[in-house]
């Protein structure tokens, strides 16, 4: 009872936020390290193991079993032969009260109608054994491709079930990341704990990201909607959208963001040396192929043909410093990862704060979009329900690239971005199948669809006007994303704590 108590506890003290869908990330320590390196954190895996999940089910026939040592399959199988049989039980009753309605109609009835009644309940009831047992082989395969180790591999402590389990609550960081984790990631923990899952969108500090480090805009900001509360009360920014159309306010974005781009212009130079004109469009994308982008960048930007039409610049040791000047000065932020991949990703809604974005129906973007409009949007790319679809097309051997995306990979191999062998990069988004290969991805894809977004943009960027209605309305659409209502949300449904007001 002593060790029920601690863990329940444990339970009320413990919240889990799941970060990432990504396997890879999602830990698992050997069993047989952890017990030579920390006995007693073993101890009370062990303990939660046996008494704290299966104290929840209330099911005998799990009692005992392991839920982080082994493959889980034993566990959730049962678990859900135990539910099927509970209801083709509760089906079978209301038949036979059916049939014993029917037998009892009058004294005329035979003993061969209840002979055949008989029968065919049993019939029923065979078949009823069939489907069960292919329900629950189904449910075995399930938890073996998703939570199964290499077959006689090391026994492995799930760290992440190992939190699901330990926590009162659960939550992804997006709306899309946090059906996923329900749907996929935990499922079978979701379908045995439904009230523990929920979502929180995460979000970041207006005071950072806008009114610091972009002071020319917040005072616009301020002169426009009245007051300086919307740094306190995000959702005022709203009432930009009322003069998103309004010349003069045009006129001071502009100039603000002019002001940015200098700055940025600047940064530029002192870090890479390299001289960009403001007067270009600055695409950004905050990611980490550096060696690839350099040389990209080395070849374009030395190309006498090109000259200032196009500059391709790594900008080094990006961090928070870097941002705040970066940021502001961007126009156009590309956040492109494959739809499901992506948590939530706090950038996009610093860039969303302060311009407009391309990108996937992933992570934040579904929200960002759904706030500012899907007009202020560039929208390109397959949604989250296609892709394993898509995958399971490009293992059958059935996708046929587009003649660009194949154009591209040749050039790259050609060798015009210098001496550095990029094969084993271009080989990863070729052939059908196996690790590290068949464009995992998806990027041949979303390739010609991102062509096509990108002449979108274009477009759009050459008519001005419109071009700044999309940036004040961006702004205006991202009250919220901001981390104050994130907070409150986690101190209302996880924490359980309320605000103090102060004297």
């Amino acid at each position: 009872m002593a060790r029920r108590k601690l863990l329940k506890i444990g339970l009320r003290t413990v919240a889990y936020t799941n970060h990432t869908v990504l396997p890879e990330a999602l830990e698992k320590w050997s069993f047989a390290l952890l017990g030579e390196l920390l006995p007693r954190h073993v101890e009370i895996i062990k303990m939660i193991d046996e008494e704290r999940f299966f104290f929840d089910l209330l099911i005998s026939k799990l009692n005992r079993r392991r839920c982080f040592l082994q493959l889980l399959d034993t566990i959730v199988a049962e678990y859900v032969a135990y539910k099927i049989r509970a209801r083709q039980r509760t089906s079978s009753r209301t038949k036979r009260r059916k049939t014993t309605s029917r037998t009892r109609r009058g004294k005329d009835d035979s003993k061969d109608e209840e002979t055949e009644a008989v029968k065919a309940e049993t019939t029923e009831e065979e078949e009823k054994t069939k489907v069960e047992k292919v329900e629950v082989e189904d449910a075995q395969e399930k938890i073996k491709r998703i939570f199964g180790s290499a077959p006689n591999g090391p026994q492995m402590v799930r760290m992440a079930n190992l939190c699901v389990v330990s926590g009162h609550a659960v939550n992804g960081v997006a709306e899309i990341h946090s059906e996923i984790v329900k749907k996929e990631v935990f499922n079978e923990f979701y379908e045995l704990w439904p009230e523990k899952f929920q979502n929180k969108t995460n979000g970041v500090t207006p005071r950072r990201w806008l009114s610091f480090c972009n002071p020319e805009l917040s005072e616009i900001i301020t002169k426009w909607t009245g007051s300086d509360d919307w740094i306190v009360n995000t959702e005022k920014l709203a009432e930009l959208r009322k003069f998103a159309d309004n010349e003069e306010l045009q006129s001071e974005w502009r100039t603000a963001k002019r002001s940015n781009k200098m700055k940025t212009v600047s940064l530029i130079k002192e870090k890479t040396g390299y001289v960009v004109s403001p007067d270009a469009m600055f695409d950004v994308q905050a990611k980490r192929i550096v060696k690839f982008i350099t040389d990209v960048g080395a070849t374009v930007n030395h190309d006498p043909e090109i000259g200032d039409l196009l500059k391709v610049v790594f900008v080094p040791d990006y961090n928070v410093s870097v941002a705040e000047v970066l940021i502001p000065g961007s126009e156009l932020s590309q956040h492109i990862s494959t739809a499901g991949m992506e948590a939530s990703g706090t950038s996009k809604m610093k860039f969303a704060m302060n311009g407009c974005l391309i990108g996937t129906l992933d992570g934040a973007n579904v929200e960002i979009r759904e706030e500012v409009g899907e007009g202020n949007f560039f929208l390109f790319g397959a949604q989250a329900h296609e892709i394993s679809g898509l995958r399971k097309e490009r293992a059958e051997g059935k996708f046929v690239p587009d003649p660009r995306f194949e154009e591209v990979k040749a050039y790259v191999r050609t060798g015009v971005f210098g001496p550095y062998n990029y094969e084993e990069l271009v080989g990863s988004l070729e052939r059908n199948e196996g690790y590290g290969r068949a464009d995992y991805f998806l990027v041949g894809k979303d390739f010609p669809d991102y062509i096509e977004c990108q002449d979108k943009v274009d477009e759009a960027y050459l008519d001005q006007k419109k071009w700044t209605k999309m940036s004040i309305l961006n702004t205006a659409g991202s009250s919220k994303f901001s981390s104050d209502r994130t907070i409150h949300q986690y101190a209302r449904d996880i924490w359980r704590i309320e605000p103090v007001e102060l004297p």
